[in-house]
């Protein structure tokens, strides 16, 4: 069961034209000028103006697949990720 939050904001990113996908593996990205254009996974290519990566404690390894180091810190309980954006 998804908590409050998390649904909450899913259905924002529904309700604002954006898609989610649940349980798909990521296998790779496609970028131009430096920016993710197009999402790969095992069945499909996405093209798209924006990823949120919301992968869990494999939000690092799913990131470095477009050559992004995401630091991921593990604490007792959850973990977290930190991007700087530029």
């Amino acid at each position: 069961m998804r908590p409050p939050v998390v649904s909450a904001c899913l259905q924002s990113v529904i309700e604002l034209g954006g898609a989610v996908r649940a349980q798909t593996a990521v296998t790779g990205f496609m970028q131009k000028g430096g920016e993710i254009q197009t999402v790969v996974t095992g069945s499909e290519e996405i093209r798209c103006d924006a990823v949120v990566l919301a992968c869990g404690p494999d939000t690092r390894e799913v990131a470095l697949l477009a050559e992004i180091d995401v630091p991921v810190h593990h604490t007792f309980g959850g973990v977290g990720a930190w991007l700087s954006v530029r």
